[in-house]
């Protein structure tokens, strides 16, 4: 259903639905791709338990559809899934910052306080580790899940290696803590 969702917006947006549709498989497989910069972890490691379980809710959103942005993410909240990925078709007109901010305060306002998103925009300039982890999206993709299960994510990262080769600018730019008791350990 996704994928033919998918693939019909494609033809009518953007003019070539199989090449959307691979580009999303095509990340979503890279995502989850052992990568050396993240010391042998994925860039997401959490991305292949829930593609494998069935965890994950996919939608497709355009403003021309008739469906907004806050009933794609009422029907994901709505499948119980741990997470969600919407693909959206319109690039954004603003800062992928200010739109990710823009969307987080809309899912406040229509109480999904308990649940935030990611914004992945191709256009915005990126870089972790050395490697630009959102060249690759085809579009813009929102991630969106529970704020407890980003932060289990979060700690599950920080107890790993997954940081190890971060530089200071990493660490700011993601806005973790994990630095300071780095710096600290290596000024030992």
């Amino acid at each position: 259903m996704f994928f033919q969702r998918l693939q019909r917006y494609g033809q009518k947006l953007m003019g070539g639905s199989q090449k959307i549709i691979e580009g999303v498989l095509d990340y979503l497989v890279w995502l989850q791709t052992p990568n050396e910069s993240f010391n042998g972890i994925p860039v997401c490691p959490f991305i292949k338990g829930d593609f494998e379980t069935d965890n994950i809710k996919f939608s497709v959103y355009s403003k021309r559809d008739k469906k907004s942005l806050i009933e794609h993410i009422t029907e994901y909240v709505d499948s119980g899934k741990r997470s969600g990925l919407i693909v959206q078709f319109d690039p954004i007109r603003t800062t992928r910052r200010r739109y990710q901010k823009f969307v987080n305060t809309l899912l406040k306002e229509n109480g999904f306080g308990d649940y935030k998103i990611i914004l992945i925009d191709p256009n915005e300039e990126w870089e972790i580790a050395g490697i630009e982890t959102r060249k690759m999206a085809p579009c813009v993709l929102i991630n969106i899940s529970e704020k407890k299960e980003f932060g289990k994510a979060s700690k599950q990262l920080k107890e790993s290696k997954y940081y190890d080769s971060f530089l200071m600018e990493d660490f700011k730019k993601l806005k973790i803590k994990k630095h300071k008791r780095v710096l600290n350990e290596n000024s030992q």
